[in-house]
Formats: structure tokens, C-alpha cells, sequence
């Protein structure tokens, strides 16, 4: 994310399908932490 927030501030320009991909990634990565430290069944 840090990459794709780099490059949009230097062009003004951002890859829509690789952001939205880096979102799904990072929401994914957050459940799964969220399952490993509450339970999947909270």
C-alpha cells in the first residue's frame, strides 16, 4: 500500500485494479489476524 500511495503522490496517477487488489490482500490479511486472536466463533 505504501508503494502504490508513493507512486500516486509522484504521478498523480494510480493502478485501480492493483489498489483494489492490495485492499482485498490487506482485509483479508486483518481477518484473519482478527480469527487467530478473538476466535472464529466470537
Amino acid at each position: 500500500m505504501n508503494q502504490l500511495a508513493f507512486m500516486a503522490n509522484a504521478t498523480g496517477l494510480i493502478d485501480e485494479a492493483t489498489y483494489y487488489e492490495n485492499v482485498i490482500h490487506l482485509r483479508d490479511s486483518l481477518l484473519r489476524i482478527e480469527e487467530s486472536v478473538v476466535g472464529k466463533n466470537r
